[in-house]
């Protein structure tokens, strides 16, 4: 069975999309290539910040913290439920998930995507804080590598 990746990050950028009472997000260059001999970016965001994964500690003292789960839990044969149209903060419940569970065969390290909808409030009209324009989603990691190949012959 072939295998894919898809990215479903968004990129990490000042004046992003954060949930009521979380830090604002800040990128800004600390050092930069012609002064200092590279470029390095400074951020302040709190941890719920952009595309992240809610570490069961999140929601108890007593749980895991991130870094405490095997990396092998993130990956995996997924599928997507859709449950766009719930209000906010509405449970997503076994019942709204059983159509796409009566589907998928359940195997150990499966995964089920939620499609909420919530995307649509993604503003991408913050802008570049070493480019001054507003930021382009990342090619993918086989394009990036691609174009360096081309560009180092």
């Amino acid at each position: 069975m072939p295998s894919a990746w898809i990215d479903l990050s968004v990129p990490v950028v000042t004046g992003m999309p954060v949930y009521p009472g979380d830090p604002a997000v800040e990128v800004s260059p600390a050092l930069r290539a012609p002064r200092d001999g590279v470029n390095v970016l400074q951020l302040h965001m709190g941890s719920q910040s952009g595309t992240h994964v809610d570490a069961p500690y999140h929601v108890d003292d007593a749980w895991p913290h991130l870094d405490e789960l095997p990396l092998d839990r993130f990956a995996g044969h997924a599928v997507v439920a859709d449950v766009r149209g719930l209000p906010p903060r509405a449970p997503v419940t076994p019942e709204l998930l059983a159509p796409v569970l009566n589907r998928l065969r359940l195997r150990p390290g499966s995964l089920v995507a939620l499609a909420t909808g919530w995307s649509a409030y993604w503003a991408p009209t913050t802008t570049s804080p070493t480019r001054g324009s507003p930021r382009r989603r990342p090619r993918p990691s086989s394009e990036r590598a691609s174009a360096r190949s081309r560009s180092t012959r």
